[in-house]
């Protein structure tokens, strides 16, 4: 029997709130969730906060407060990003005290850190302490600072500070191997310094038995009998306007056949005013932002579900929850994605082209008892390998 340990989860960034709806933060609640459930005692430290009512003011959330849109036009981008970068910076000082204080205080065996951009107090706090440390890296934050912001005064820094995170970790825990593989060739790092572990479902997750008649009648309205679906934000890498362009070649062959994109984005405006123009725009029903559980009667009502582009890094939860309720999928053909299904046996995974997204869609159409074959296939995978207690599992024998 495994000896059960007192685990502190910790996660120095201001803005990441642990009640938030965004993917960040269910990962969070997952993986608490999850170590609880296998008997661990769990405390938190949040620094961004875990109350609902905190999430709006949020940075993350509600975006940059008043007076800052009206300065910010005036100030150089450079040295604009480079000021929030110092501040972050101060920021991990106060959450290297406060970690400090309440290690020293209860005694974790494990500190569990969310990683984050130029925050390097757990590790410090970990080491200085004689704690076993867990850093969970869920991207190449400083690349990603770099393409959604430019280069800052604080690049060269936080290049050495992500060396000395990964050094500093006892185990560095990646969503891929795509992920670990870059880390170990650009800092030097032997393989087993690493744990691939990819994101999974909740096996409690509340699932509908049936389709509610809101969502039947307004798909009878539109005419749709088979329908495939995307559930997600609507951002410029998640290839929504490759999925919609697909779909306006496939209705042109297939009258009774629609899309549901379930979800909300900057894009999406962009995207819902193209589509209006198109013969096929009553079959494309652009459902907006649902709840977390909301969502999953929407995917209730997919015959094919998609998701038809992803970063080189990622791990998409959407294709678990889609497999978990034992839907065929479309999935973009990376390294993440290959990491967890085989193409033509677990779903068919293509290259982000409108060309390949609809022949993957057309395959659906000849062939969906060979695809709910591949769903069956991947839904068992992922209840005998990708579940968040199994994710829990792996951290803790590989601390042990």
């Amino acid at each position: 029997m495994a000896i059960k340990k007192k685990i502190l989860y910790y996660s120095p960034h201001p803005l990441l709130n642990l009640s938030s709806p965004a993917g960040y933060a269910t990962h969070m609640r997952e993986m608490i969730t999850a170590f609880r459930a296998e008997g661990h005692d769990v405390r938190t430290l949040i620094m961004g906060g875990e109350d609902a009512s905190m999430v709006a003011a949020s940075g993350s959330q509600a975006g940059e407060p008043a007076i800052k849109k009206l300065v910010k036009p005036f100030v150089p981008a450079r040295l604009w990003e480079s000021t929030k970068d110092y501040q972050l910076k101060r920021f991990d000082l106060r959450a290297e005290q406060t970690l400090k204080q309440m290690a020293s205080e209860w005694k974790p065996d494990l500190i569990y850190e969310r990683c984050n951009y130029l925050q390097l107090s757990g590790v410090k706090v970990a080491r200085e302490l004689g704690i076993k440390h867990v850093l969970e890296v869920n991207a190449p934050y400083v690349d990603e600072r770099i393409t959604l912001a430019g280069k800052t005064w604080w690049t060269g820094q936080a290049n050495r500070i992500e060396n000395q995170q990964l050094e500093g970790t006892n185990l560095a825990v990646v969503v891929s191997t795509a992920l670990r593989d870059y880390f170990i060739k650009k800092h030097g790092l032997a393989a087993d310094k690493f744990l691939v572990l990819p994101n999974a479902v909740n096996e409690t997750l509340a699932i509908p038995d049936s389709v509610p008649a809101s969502i039947q009648e307004e798909l009878q309205k539109r005419n749709i009998k088979t329908v495939f679906g995307f559930v997600g934000s609507v951002f410029p890498w998640h290839g929504i306007d490759l999925l919609t362009e697909a779909f306006a070649q496939l209705a042109e062959q297939y009258s009774d056949a629609g899309l549901v994109i379930v979800g909300d984005g900057e894009t999406l405006p962009a995207i819902q005013e193209k589509v209006s123009a198109w013969p096929c725009a009553e079959r494309i029903w652009f459902v907006g932002r649902k709840s977390h559980q909301e969502v999953f009667s929407y995917i209730a009502a997919m015959d094919c579900t998609l998701m038809v582009k992803s970063n080189w890094y990622g791990s998409p939860v959407k294709i678990f929850e889609y497999g978990w309720m034992n839907k065929p999928i479309i999935a973009p053909d990376t390294i993440p994605v290959r990491d967890v299904m085989e193409n033509e046996v677990d779903g068919l995974l293509i290259p982000p082209r409108p060309d390949a997204v609809r022949t993957a869609m057309e395959y659906y159409l000849k062939h969906p008892a060979k695809m709910q074959e591949m769903a069956a296939h991947f839904h068992a995978k992922i209840k005998a390998h990708h579940l968040w207690v199994h994710n829990a599992q792996q951290v803790i024998n590989s601390c042990n």
